[in-house]
Formats: C-alpha cells, sequence, structure tokens
C-alpha cells in the first residue's frame, strides 16, 4: 500500500488541523498544493480507500504511463507527509516554550550575534530550572561553557569553574539515572526467568550498597536498595534486604511522591514474593492494598497488581468486595492488553460460587480458562492450564486428561527457566501424573500459593 504513511498522519489530524494546513497550502506556488487540499477534505475509512482516491486523482491529471503515473503519486505522497510532518513539528515547538528556546540557544550560537545567545541561554536556563527533565539543563550549561571557552575573555574563563562543577553533579545524575533504571529491569527480569552468569551483569550487594553512596541523588540511592533486595527474590534473606530498603527510604529525606512510588516497589516486591511462598493471605492484602491506593492517587493504570489485589480479597472471603472493587475499578486497570487478568478473576469467582454445586458454572469457568491456555501472559497461561485439567479430572474426563497431562509436562518443559510460581505448578503436575496413574506421590510438596492449594482443595474434595 503505498499511502500508509499518510494515511496513518491524516487520521491524526483534527479538523482544526486539516483547516491550517490548507490555510498554508493557499499561499504555496507549489501546483501539488490543489490536489493536497482536496484529499485533506476527504475522510478515509481505510487505506485502500486513500490509495483509491489517489489513482483516481492522478488518473484525471496525467496521461504518462501507468509506471510514471506510480512515479508521480508516491512522490505526492511524500511532499503531503512532509507537510504534516513539518506542521506537527511546529505545533509540537508552539505547545512547549522549552523546544523553541532550546532550538533558538543552538541557532544563535552559530551566529556572531552575542547579545542574541546571552538573551536565549539566560531564558533557556530559566526555564530549565524549573522542569523536572535535567537534559534542558545540560544543554543549557553546554553552551555556555563553549561560549565562556570561546572567548578567551578573563572574566568569562573564571565562570566556567563553578558551571564545570554542574555539569559534574548532571554526569552524576544521568549515569545513577540511567544504571539504577538498567538495574531494576535486570532484576525484575532475573524474577521471571533465569539469566545466565556468562552476562556478567547482576552485580554483587557490595557494589549496588557503593552505587547507592555515590548517587547524589537519593531517588537513584534508594533504587539501588530495592534492587538489591530484588536480585535476592529466590534467597532465604530476601525479607531481610526488603525490609532494610523499607527502612532506609525514611533516612533519604525524599520527597513525598518519590517516597510513595518507592515505596510501591518495595511493597510490590514483598506481594509477589509472599504469593510465591505461602505467606498470610491477610498479610498479602495489606501490600497490594497500600499498591492499589498508590497507583490511584498517581494515576499508574497497574494491571498485575491490582490483579493480585482482587485474588487476595476472594481468597480472604471477601468475595463480594472483590466484585465491588472489579466494578469500580476494573476498566481503569483493564486494557484490551491485559484483558486475561480480569477473565482470569471471573473464571475463579465461578469456581468459588460453585464449589459446593460442581454443576453450576464450571462449563462457563471451563471456556474460560481453555481460551486463557493461549494468553500472552505466561502465568496465566500455566494456571489455566491446571485449573482446566483440575476440572476436566473433576468431570470424570479420563481420556482427555491423559492428553491435557502430556500438554502440561511439554509446556513445563518449555519454560523451565521461568522460576516464579515453576516450583509449586510442577508439584501440582506432578500430582495430577499421580492421581491419573492411582500411583503414590514420592515428592515433598514446595511453598505453594494460594492459587496451587486451591487447586488441591478441590481436586481431594469429596
Amino acid at each position: 500500500m503505498k499511502g500508509k504513511r499518510l494515511y496513518h498522519l491524516l487520521q491524526e489530524l483534527s479538523n482544526r488541523n486539516k483547516q491550517d494546513i490548507s490555510d498554508m497550502l493557499q499561499i504555496s506556488n507549489d501546483k501539488r498544493a490543489i490536489y493536497f487540499s482536496s484529499i485533506l477534505k476527504k475522510k478515509f475509512k481505510s487505506n485502500e480507500a486513500l490509495d483509491t482516491s489517489l489513482n483516481d486523482l492522478f488518473a484525471s491529471i496525467s496521461a504518462k504511463d501507468s509506471k510514471e503515473t506510480d512515479k508521480s503519486i508516491r512522490r505526492f505522497i511524500d511532499y503531503s507527509c512532509k507537510i504534516i510532518e513539518d506542521y506537527l513539528i511546529a505545533e509540537h515547538i508552539k505547545q512547549n516554550p522549552s523546544l523553541r528556546l532550546k532550538y533558538l540557544s543552538k541557532w544563535s550560537m552559530q551566529t556572531k550575534a552575542e547579545y542574541l545567545q546571552e538573551y536565549f541561554l539566560s531564558k533557556l536556563k530559566n526555564i530549565a530550572l524549573k522542569l523536572p527533565d535535567n537534559s534542558l539543563y545540560n544543554e543549557y550549561l553546554n553552551a555556555q561553557i563553549n561560549r565562556y571557552g570561546r572567548s578567551q575573555n578573563d572574566k568569562h574563563i573564571k565562570n566556567i569553574m563553578p558551571l564545570l562543577e554542574q555539569k559534574k553533579n548532571y554526569l552524576n545524575f544521568t549515569y545513577h539515572e540511567q544504571l539504577s533504571g538498567f538495574y531494576r529491569l535486570l532484576s525484575t527480569t532475573t524474577i521471571d526467568e533465569s539469566i545466565s552468569e556468562s552476562w556478567m551483569v547482576i552485580p554483587s550487594h557490595e557494589e549496588l550498597d557503593k552505587l547507592a553512596d555515590d548517587s547524589l541523588n537519593k531517588i537513584f540511592a534508594a533504587d539501588y536498595i530495592i534492587t538489591k533486595a530484588r536480585f535476592a527474590f529466590f534467597n532465604p534473606n530476601f525479607d531481610e534486604l526488603i525490609e532494610a530498603a523499607i527502612s532506609k527510604l525514611d533516612d533519604y529525606e525524599l520527597k513525598e511522591k518519590d517516597r510513595l512510588i518507592l515505596l510501591r516497589r518495595a511493597y510490590f516486591l514483598k506481594m509477589v514474593n509472599g504469593f510465591n511462598k505461602d505467606s498470610d493471605v491477610n498479610e498479602l492484602l495489606k501490600y497490594s492494598e497500600k499498591i492499589l491506593e498508590v497507583n490511584l492517587v498517581m494515576g499508574f493504570r497497574d494491571a498485575l497488581s491490582f490483579f493480585y489485589h482482587i485474588l487476595f480479597l476472594i481468597f480472604s472471603n471477601k468475595k463480594d468486595l472483590a466484585v465491588e472493587k472489579m466494578k469500580e475499578h476494573e476498566d481503569f486497570f483493564f486494557s484490551a492488553h491485559t484483558l486475561f487478568y480480569k477473565e482470569f478473576i471471573e473464571a475463579i469467582i465461578i469456581m468459588k460460587n460453585s464449589e459446593n454445586d460442581t454443576s453450576k458454572g464450571n462449563d462457563t469457568a471451563l471456556t474460560l480458562f481453555s481460551d486463557l491456555k493461549y494468553s500472552p501472559n505466561y502465568y496465566i497461561s500455566l494456571w489455566a492450564c491446571l485449573y482446566e485439567y483440575l476440572i476436566y479430572y473433576k468431570s470424570g474426563n479420563i481420556l482427555l486428561c491423559k492428553s491435557l497431562i502430556e500438554r502440561m509436562k511439554a509446556f513445563l518443559y518449555q519454560h523451565k527457566d521461568m522460576s516464579y510460581s515453576y516450583e509449586a505448578s510442577s508439584y501440582i503436575y506432578a500430582v495430577f501424573r499421580a492421581e491419573l496413574s492411582t500411583r503414590k506421590l514420592n515428592k515433598q510438596a514446595p511453598k505453594l500459593s494460594i492459587l496451587h492449594k486451591y487447586i488441591l482443595h478441590l481436586l481431594h474434595k469429596a
């Protein structure tokens, strides 16, 4: 499709945007402006509709052969796209004064106009100091240091030293901003999947402590300490490390917003770690409530935390409250890409409602679990496999269970490097296998989450 880029650009334009561009085209001497104006007046429901319109337009104005006409259309599309893109850039700069000053400052540094250089850099400094992002202030520092360095004026040379000190602080900020973020992501990944030691990137506790001490920004320092606990997620000293991290937050004297964001990370770790190793569900609920509170205040659409919160409500005998919270917040937390969390919860609620009468509702739960096996989320897929098997087994469909147990084995083997929830799920698989073959299970139960324990409860329920 030739006009794909143009089609998507047109879709992003409001009526006012189109009118603005049409007004600009009226003073253009380019004959293509007339044709583009006609395109702007139309609405296209698809890329194909735009391509058809372009073909019809050029067929009526060109006597060239099809090959030459196609080239003309492509050149026209490129022309039209650039006009829209130039307009969007101008609009973006208009709505962001800091960008305007940034570009004007850069332009002035290429001139010999000392007054304009000083004027725009002064304006840039004033606006940069008001922004949370330090990158614009760094632009100011670079420009001012270069400007003073070029002048060879003794007075200006003296002014460079304090600017260099500020530049040093900025480099410290940027370095630790990037590195703490990198280690946060890496440590999060290690919870889900084992990382080969050949990577040689997992830092020691001592290295993380030193990085925290070296960081001038206490937000990044605190992040290093929380990351240290995250790297130890499956270690016996996790609880000690995460409690130390939470305690350290008070020592750093952070702004309340920053403190809450960091606390949310720590509480999330305590919550999922506790879920994985069978901590008391009421204790887990306390953490999920704190996370929910921060998410709502900060506007974080954290579907995973909300999913756990609803699960904890259900398994702490607060099912009615769980349903109420779902209705209140599901539109905020769940998107089209995370509906599998909602559907899994719905299936668990059905199982809970039909616990004393398995003839009610289990068909609906089975349909949900069968579909959720193909979820893009590994854990939801795995847990759905376990619950689907359970329902078929309890209904007496042994022949199908023999097929499903082999698929479950292959699924677990395929994801053997996924650490979180793996041991508990493998144990449930072993229980299913033993029940199916009527053999005695010779395997000690690991720590089981509430979801896994509920499977055993239903499996052995008369």
